[in-house]
């Protein structure tokens, strides 16, 4: 599960099941979970190089705008949806993470 802001480019890196070997173009929906609506993202002309220089993992960059506590699921395939690439669940907030210590 990943976690996002609610608003602003939110630039999120995935592993994909199967290696790149050329360029390609993936297509990212995003789905709500509550409402089911979706939002395609295409990623055009992801090069070799570019996933070598991103630690072999293509990037998606999110801008929609969501609400506080919004769940997603993220599918990423092939352009004409023959294969999945990626699966994921994303959190939607602005909550701060914070550092625990047990001894106060």
């Amino acid at each position: 599960m990943r976690v996002i802001t609610t608003s602003g480019t939110r630039p999120l890196d995935f592993v994909l099941r199967y290696e790149q070997n050329e360029t390609t173009s993936y297509k990212a929906v995003f789905i709500e979970d509550f409402t089911k609506a979706e939002t395609p993202v295409t990623i055009t002309d992801w090069t070799v190089s570019d996933m070598q220089n991103n630690n072999g993992q293509l990037r998606v960059n999110v801008t929609k705008v969501y609400n506080e506590g919004d769940e997603l699921t993220l599918k990423i395939t092939s352009l004409d949806d023959s294969i999945i690439y990626h699966r994921n669940k994303i959190f939607v907030t602005n909550q701060v993470a914070q550092d625990y210590n047990i001894n106060g």
